[in-house]
């Protein structure tokens, strides 16, 4: 038996010195162990052994594990290649199932996880492919994730080829210190994929360097020079790895002249060019000249080689060249000069540039372009609205928004040419429109309504304060000239391609005549009339406003009408604006008789009479028919008057003031116009209608100022004797 141990144990030793050729590894002080012996056969493979007892290689393998000297089990480490390690610490092949006879598949599948650098194990014992994290940029040989980088960006790029100013030493391009700004565009291209930034030169002709910089674009913009020859040439430059210089590229010559060209008018007037270095043949310096068609050109140019050696040059717009022959010059400069005179074919609604050629020993060299010009017919189609601005007027819609009605008058609009005798009949559309017609740029017009002249511009028109709105069509911009005068090259634009213009006028509408009480109220059975405008100032635009001692009084109605359309309730009364709308006269209706009885049957006071001149200095006067109140009638301190009518009162249209107290059966009145207002110092009562509707004979003073002012005086009243107080003690209320 002992014998038979001794001969197992010595087998399992010699499994044990086979086994490590097969790749096993352990971690140190433990050793591989199988659970097959000599004879017992392979039954975690469902296998036999062979005539040694060793069970077959994937058997073997597959059932063997690590012991370690104090007792524990450990995994086995490496397995040979084609296995992998379990959990368990098992080798078994790859892809195979755990066990040959049960088809399943416990084989390993790789993994290799995205995103993550460097090499790493795929699950399966083996590794992924290595995941670059690292850059190589610079590709100079420096480390990596995966390894080293590449030298693919080292080395020398190749020259840039130039583009602008690409000139010749024998013909150099030309540049304009004022039609450049003193600013000279450098343009290249690139030539190689190794360049990172580029160095630019920019030498005189002593090869002192005038400009230089370094841009990573192929083009600059340079500065900084004065008149004469230059060159420049650029360098390519690789900054990767170490600092590599390309070749130079080719040299490209320019000439820097101090050029001008100046616009002049038929009389030899400069005329500056306008926003933008633009002129159009409209503008007023030309449109004003002896010939507004004629336009003189002067360049003044230099060469480096001298006045001498320029022989002429060419002025080229829109197509058409002109010559330009030598006028004056010396040193290294001079003028030169062309005039045109343009016809009716030269008229575009496009706006070109300008150049000029100048021919030197250079050979021909083209001018950077000075400016813009435009020639075209200078005809501007004009329209336009009047709107009533009665309620206000601010630039620029206030008083641009409701349209004229035909109690303005309007009937004739023309543009009068301040300065020359080009005047505009515009078409008109009543009641408010006009045109369009066509006027001309350049010139200053001034409107005349209605017949008038330069002294009186509205005419008849029934309106003032007028204010203008300019509308560009072209632009959309709106400008109000603060004048009545205007002119279009001042608010609009001649550089569109159709120019229009809109120009509006805004009036306030010439109010009708109103009236107003001071000190009082108003008090009517049934309808007010009133006239108070919006026009007037607002410390006193109101119908009833405060007197002297007296507070304003109550407006009391049941129909209100504002013939001026200021139908706001806040126009009532001042500082109270204390009004009701129904009626609160008394219920009696006091008249001719009541009084007449009163105070001449009962009281015997009072005369009699049949027109305005037979009434008394004071007292009471009784007019048995109409009264016609002429001429002006004023009472001496602490005298009352009072006037009783059976028919009408009407005061006439020379009559500028009457104190008193009037009363009549059949209505008050004071109609027609006058330069002077009429003031009534006193009270009005009448059965019938009272109606205050005389106007100032300028209508503009309606606008500011009521033609019929009463002003209360409660004083008459308690001059009047006893007696006589008594019997108007109900009525006075009224």
């Amino acid at each position: 038996m002992r014998q038979i141990i001794f001969l197992s144990l010595l087998f399992l030793s010699l499994l044990m010195t086979v086994k490590p050729v097969l790749g096993l590894t352990c971690d140190p002080g433990c050793h591989v162990e199988t659970n097959n012996t000599f004879g017992s056969g392979c039954v975690q493979c469902n296998a036999a052994p062979d005539e040694w007892g060793n069970c077959p290689t994937w058997c073997s393998i597959a059932n063997m594990w690590c012991e370690c000297d104090d007792g524990s089990s450990g995994p086995i480490i490496n397995c040979r290649d084609g296995y992998y390690s379990t959990p368990s610490g098992e080798c078994r092949p790859i892809g195979s199932g755990d066990l040959p006879n049960t088809g399943g598949d416990g084989g390993c599948t790789p993994s290799c996880p995205s995103g993550v650098c460097g090499t790493i194990g795929n699950g399966c014992g083996g590794t992924c492919a290595c995941i670059e994290c690292d850059t190589c940029t610079p590709q100079c040989g420096q480390a990596s994730d995966c390894g080293t980088c590449g030298t693919a960006d080292a080395g020398t790029p190749e020259a840039p080829t130039l583009v602008v100013p690409d000139g010749t030493i024998t013909n150099p391009s030309s540049y304009s210190l004022t039609g450049t700004n003193s600013v000279i565009d450098l343009l290249w291209s690139s030539n190689s994929d190794l360049t990172d930034y580029y160095q630019i030169y920019v030498k005189d002709s002593d090869e002192a360097t005038v400009w230089s910089g370094a841009v990573g674009t192929t083009g600059v913009g340079s500065s900084g020079y004065t008149p004469g020859l230059y060159h420049w040439y650029v360098e390519a430059v690789n900054s990767t790895c170490t600092v590599d210089v390309g070749l130079t590229s080719a040299n490209g010559y320019f000439v820097v002249s101090n050029s001008l060209l100046t616009l002049k008018n038929a009389d030899e007037i400069v005329v500056p060019p306008e926003s933008g270095n633009r002129n159009n043949i409209c503008q007023p310096v030309f449109v004003d000249s002896s010939n507004n068609r004629r336009i003189i050109f002067e360049a003044s140019v230099n060469s480096p080689g001298g006045w001498a050696e320029i022989s002429g040059a060419t002025l080229s717009w829109h197509g058409n060249d002109y010559a330009m022959s030598k006028l004056t010059g010396s040193g290294i400069g001079g003028t030169l000069v062309a005039t045109v005179d343009f016809g009716a074919a030269s008229n575009n609604s496009g706006v070109f540039p300008l150049s000029v050629s100048v021919s030197n020993s250079y050979g021909t060299s083209v001018n950077n372009i000075f400016g813009d010009l435009k020639v075209w017919d200078c005809q501007v189609p004009v329209s336009g609205t009047l709107y009533d601005g009665t309620g206000g007027q601010a630039c620029n819609e206030l008083g641009f928004m409701t349209p004229v009605d035909a109690n303005l008058d309007f009937s004739s609009l023309v543009f009068k040419d301040v300065s020359g005798d080009s005047d505009v009949s515009m078409s008109t559309s009543l009641p408010a429109n006009y045109g369009p017609t066509k006027i001309t740029y350049g010139r200053t017009y001034l409107p005349i309504f209605n017949g008038g002249d330069m002294a009186n511009p509205d005419g008849t028109i029934f309106g003032t304060g007028r204010m203008t709105r300019l509308v560009d069509l072209g632009t959309g911009a709106t400008l109000c000239p603060s004048e009545s005068q205007f002119n279009l090259q001042n608010n609009m634009s001649a550089y569109e391609v159709d120019p229009g213009a809109q120009v509006d006028f805004s009036f306030i509408k010439d109010q009708e005549a109103w009236f107003q009480v001071s000190g009082a109220g108003v008090k009517a059975k049934s309808w007010i009339d009133s006239g108070v405008p919006s026009t007037v100032d607002s410390s006193f635009r109101a119908l009833s406003v405060l007197g002297t001692n007296a507070d304003n009084g109550l407006v009391s109605f049941v129909n209100y009408k504002n013939i001026n359309g200021f139908n706001d309730n806040s126009g009532f009364g001042l500082p109270n604006n204390w009004w009701i709308d129904r009626n609160t006269n008394d219920s009696n209706s006091y008249g001719y008789q009541y009084f007449y009885n009163n105070f001449l049957i009962n009281n015997g006071v009072g005369v009699t009479g049949t027109d305005w001149s037979g009434k008394p200095s004071e007292g009471v006067y009784f007019v048995n028919g109409n009264l016609n109140i002429d001429s002006d009638f004023a009472l001496d301190s602490g005298k009352t008057m009072i006037v009783v009518v059976k028919g009408k009162i009407s005061i006439a249209e020379s009559v500028s003031r009457i104190d008193g107290i009037y009363i009549a059966n059949n209505g008050i009145e004071a109609l027609g116009s006058s330069a002077n207002q009429l003031v009534i110092n006193g009270m009005l009562y009448s059965k019938a209608n009272i109606r205050l509707a005389r106007s100032f004979t300028d209508k503009m003073q309606n606008n500011t100022t009521p033609a019929v002012k009463i002003n209360y005086q409660p004083g008459l009243i308690f001059n009047l004797p006893g007696k006589l107080m008594r019997v108007l003690s109900d009525w006075q209320e009224e």
